[in-house]
């Protein structure tokens, strides 16, 4: 009866009583009730006599170890509080981790994923950290990391407009073109601490007349071309362009 009271784990000392020397279980460690008996009698004391074991074999797959590098996938919905944002987004701390494990499992692992992060209403900078999800497939995988930092320096944006001039490319000399309109409108959204230094030259509009022929369409379709790392995004009040030749 006392044993029903005591904490009923025991370690088993695989070295001295299990083998891997058998034909029907390859790549796995077998103990066997007979052979460790004496280690239970030994963890129960002279007062006990051991009748049986169940079950009486136990079997533990082992694997070569190996290890890789994987990308951590950031598990988020962040919503940010209005007129707010980050210009250059959120960025992960490590972005990957080193996993090991036997072969087979570590093989069909190609990333992992942090615990879900939920924020809103965000209107300060971003630094929690948070833990990598233990799904099954890593349950037998050692990781290098089992948490990450998240970070994001959140600002006051507000959003301008231009009017940026079309550009037409490959234009053959025989041909002249008349096209409309001359200039398209483009909004753009940027930090309010960055608005004075964007100007209209950091945006580009561009047609490809040699597009246009191959596409058999009367219009161009514009490509906006921003060269300002402090936009956040930017987008053409148009998408098209019609033209006719002279």
């Amino acid at each position: 009866l006392s044993y029903y009271f005591k904490d009923k784990k025991y370690e088993l000392d695989l070295e001295k009583s299990a083998h891997t020397t058998t034909a029907t279980h390859r790549n796995n460690y077998v103990w066997l009730a007979h052979t460790g008996m004496y280690d239970f009698k030994q963890l129960l004391g002279k007062n006990v006599d051991i009748i049986a074991v169940k079950p009486d074999t136990l079997i533990l797959p082992f694997g070569t170890l190996s290890s890789k590098r994987v990308p951590i996938v950031l598990n988020s919905k962040i919503n940010f509080a209005p007129g707010y944002n980050s210009l250059y987004g959120i960025s992960i701390t490590p972005d990957s981790i080193d996993i090991m494990g036997a072969k087979k499992d570590i093989d069909k692992i190609y990333e992992v994923e942090t615990k879900p992060l939920i924020l809103d209403n965000i209107k300060l900078d971003i630094d929690v950290n948070i833990d990598i999800q233990n799904k099954d497939n890593l349950k037998k995988i050692k990781m290098s990391n089992e948490r990450v930092g998240v970070f994001a320096k959140v600002e006051k944006f507000t959003e301008g407009v231009f009017d940026i001039p079309i550009t037409i490319l490959n234009v053959p000399k025989a041909i002249e073109l008349n096209y409309f309109p001359k200039q398209i409108k483009v909004s753009y959204y940027l930090s309010l601490s960055n608005y004075k230094e964007v100007i209209s030259s950091d945006f580009s509009i561009e047609c490809d007349y040699d597009e246009a022929v191959k596409s058999e369409n009367f219009y161009f379709t514009p490509k906006l071309i921003v060269n300002s790392s402090k936009v956040k995004s930017a987008r053409l009040k148009q998408n098209k362009v019609e033209y006719i030749i002279k």
